[in-house]
């Protein structure tokens, strides 16, 4: 049985009045000294067209030494919800309104007030990430060595050159690169090397947080599978937390404690990874999973999610999946779903959806005859 099979049927929904909770810790923050990163109603437009959100009220609260995975298709906001954090937003964008506070260092600090200069102090000193595509990210023209020891000098001048050269190599060593090569150029090396000296990097001023961005596209299957093993294994050696950006699922899976999926701009669904791939509450989560492919039956297909992901100033009324779910409604189309919690707990499951919590046991979409506010479900 797929994934999107297992949303159950409309017919059992919770009840249309059935009251939205706030945000879940995981979906909005709560006060506690666990707390590394606090992300309370991040929204962020073009600078042109104010009313153009490309993210959209996005809150969630990431853990000292956890791992939390972001997901959903190219253009959902992913990337741009971890550059707001950086501070690296592109010229055409900005923060019109929310809160990023970081509690590194062991005091609370709120990155969406600090200028440019304090940002620069934080940046790889205490939040580092890694760039998608570390062909683009390396300087060609200089040793690998050199752009690592750079980040260092930069953020601890002090630190004289003897030692930095000690460290740039014992950072190398770390990620499963030969000391030697600091003095190659990242032509030399292979697609998974230059991902792991990009992991040096984003190490070298040892941050509490790392960002990584799609840290494992274009590389092979076997590669892939090393370099998060790798993230893993510094994760639990170094006690880092990790913020894993991908539209990949299996990646999160295997990667992950907690993940939040996201649509167009918003959080649609939160919780802990083995919550939501076991019971998806949203119905894009649910079919997300069905391209994974791992609840049909061996030689099957997924079955692609229909239609495109809206643009951002193209949006629909009410919830902004409706015109790609099967179960979307009338009131799907006049009202947006709030995103409200579903499971309590330490990682309380949240979905943005009117019909979450949906019950266990759905039937195939062929058989299912159910009917929601007397209306047929959709085709």
């Amino acid at each position: 049985m797929s994934a999107v099979e297992r949303v159950s049927s409309p017919g059992r929904a919770a009840p249309a009045d059935s009251a939205s909770v706030a945000p879940s810790p995981r979906a909005g923050g709560t006060a506690d000294d666990d707390i590394l990163l606090q992300v309370t109603g991040l929204t962020v437009a073009r600078k042109d067209a104010p009313s153009v959100h490309i993210v959209d009220d996005v809150s969630f609260t990431l853990r000292r030494g956890e791992a939390m995975g972001l997901a959903g298709e190219s253009g959902c906001g992913k990337t741009t919800t971890a550059l707001a954090v950086l501070g690296l937003l592109p010229g055409g964008l900005r923060r019109v309104s929310g809160e990023l506070v970081f509690h590194g260092g062991g005091r609370a600090r709120p990155l969406h007030r600090l200028g440019g200069a304090a940002m620069r102090r934080i940046r790889w000193a205490s939040i580092s990430m890694i760039f998608q595509g570390a062909m683009n990210a390396l300087d060609p023209v200089k040793t690998v060595g050199s752009q690592i020891a750079e980040a260092i000098t930069l953020h601890e001048p002090k630190v004289g050159r003897t030692a930095v050269s000690r460290r740039v190599g014992e950072l190398l060593d770390q990620v499963g690169v030969p000391a030697k090569r600091s003095v190659y150029y990242p032509h030399e090396f292979s697609g998974g090397q230059k991902q792991r000296i990009m992991i040096a990097l984003a190490l070298a001023c040892r941050p509490e947080l790392v960002i990584g961005d799609e840290p494992t596209t274009a590389l092979d299957v076997i590669t892939q599978a090393q370099i998060l093993d790798l993230l893993g294994e510094l994760r639990r050696e170094l006690g880092l937390s990790l913020l894993l950006i991908t539209h990949d699922l299996a990646v999160l899976a295997q990667a992950c404690e907690t993940i939040a999926v996201m649509y167009a701009g918003q959080i649609v669904e939160t919780g802990s990874v083995d919550t939501v791939y076991r019971d998806p509450q949203h119905p894009y989560t649910a079919r997300l999973l069905d391209l994974l492919g791992a609840h049909d039956a061996p030689g099957t297909l997924p079955k692609p999610i229909p239609g495109n992901q809206p643009r951002p100033n193209a949006r629909p009324s009410g919830c902004r999946f409706r015109d790609r779910c099967t179960f979307a409604t009338d009131r799907c189309a006049a009202e947006a779903p709030d995103l409200r919690v579903i499971g309590e707990g330490l990682l309380p499951h949240a979905a943005r959806c009117h019909f979450a919590p949906w019950p266990d046991g759905a039937v195939d979409r062929p058989d299912r005859s159910d009917r929601l506010d007397g209306q047929e479900v959709a085709p």
